[in-house]
């Protein structure tokens, strides 16, 4: 387990490799919904990396400068792709965000240049391409939905069960260095892993090689 502090200086404890939206859903459906980056040990991390050791964060909104540039500096490539689309073989440069926004330094190809007209173009495409990705990343969590959706009617067939489960539980047990057993829970629902609910446990006084032992303390 990972001890992850908050900004009021409260601290969680989480799997290794959580990351900042899992942290934000172990908080609150509508901060998972408004978060745009993490910090993380005053480093902006993106909401998907995942976070391996103890970590001061803070998951930043619109409301947060470091929100507002995660949102700017993605909307920059989504200019560029758009660009690129309409003037292939463009040079890009920089594309950095700015207090109010972002832009991007870009070479046309000789004798194209940029109108008002194709400015709205541009803009028509960057929607299109963010709806695409949007589509995209929906299409994967359905079909992963789905397929967890799968598992538990099998499970509540296998188990004669008269609902099907909402969420599983998962224990086991391990041997560090031969002689300490540690214990852990992974939990699953209906839409994957939740790793904001995954618990780490240290067994204590537990004969080596004693699994049955092991897992009665853990359970």
């Amino acid at each position: 387990m990972i001890k992850i502090t908050l900004p009021d200086n409260s601290v969680k404890e989480f799997e290794s490799g959580i990351s900042g939206i899992d942290i934000a859903k172990s908080i609150s459906n509508r901060l998972a919904k408004d978060v745009l980056s993490v910090t993380v040990n005053g480093e902006v991390w993106d909401l998907s990396r995942p976070i391996t050791s103890d970590a001061s964060i803070k998951l930043n909104t619109w409301e947060q400068d470091e929100g507002r540039h995660a949102f700017w500096h993605s909307s920059a490539h989504l200019m560029a792709e758009a660009i690129e689309l309409y003037f292939p073989g463009t040079k890009f440069g920089i594309g950095p965000t700015i207090e109010m926004g972002f832009y991007y330094d870009i070479d046309l190809p000789e004798g194209q240049t940029i109108s008002d007209k194709v400015f709205s173009k541009i803009e028509k495409k960057m929607l299109e391409l963010a709806a695409g990705n949007a589509r995209q990343a929906l299409q994967l969590r359905l079909a992963s939905r789905a397929n967890m959706s799968l598992q538990f009617e099998a499970l509540q067939n296998l188990l004669g069960l008269e609902e099907t489960p909402h969420a599983v539980d998962c224990f086991d047990i391990s041997h560090m260095a031969g002689n300490q057993t540690v214990g852990a829970c992974v939990v699953f629902d209906s839409e994957g892993p939740v790793k904001s609910r995954y618990r780490r446990f240290n067994l204590k006084g537990i004969t080596p090689g004693d699994d049955y032992a092991a897992m009665h303390q853990v359970l």
